[in-house]
């Protein structure tokens, strides 16, 4: 593996916006409300 180029980082960073934000992901499959009980 060499060095990276201007266009390979160009190419990852598009690759991860096209993800969905990982708060969002954690979100639709962490039940958060059920835990207020426990924090309150």
């Amino acid at each position: 593996m060499g060095q990276r180029g201007f266009w390979d980082e160009e190419k990852r960073i598009h690759r991860l916006q096209q993800k969905k934000p990982t708060l969002a992901t954690l979100s639709e499959a962490i039940p958060w409300e059920a835990f207020r009980p426990l924090l309150e």
